[in-house]
């Protein structure tokens, strides 16, 4: 149930990785196109903003699928837990039978 939940956190990541990728790759070609053409100036202001989305929303993935895994752990020792309680309800049981 969880491990597709993840799976597409993971998904998201390496999407968002790919187009911060790119927006850097772009950002270096926008400069070394301006270098070219001193008399024209360079507005990287919706590429930065872009980017600086892209990490807020890439740190948010992040967390999130931190806090899955987890909640995921949490999750796992709960079950033991249970498991640990059926096995010991169990046991008395059976020791009340014989």
């Amino acid at each position: 149930m969880y491990s597709h939940r993840i799976n597409i956190v993971k998904q998201k990541i390496i999407f968002l990785n790919d187009k911060l990728t790119t927006l850097k790759n772009y950002s270096n070609f926008s400069t070394n196109f301006y270098d070219f053409k001193p008399t024209s100036k360079p507005t990287f202001e919706f590429e930065i903003r872009e980017e600086f989305m892209v990490n807020k929303i890439y740190s948010e993935l992040i967390s999130k699928y931190l806090s899955i895994k987890n909640y995921q752990k949490k999750l796992f020792k709960a079950e033991i837990w249970v498991y640990l309680f059926i096995l010991l309800i169990s046991v008395i049981i059976f020791n009340f039978i014989k």
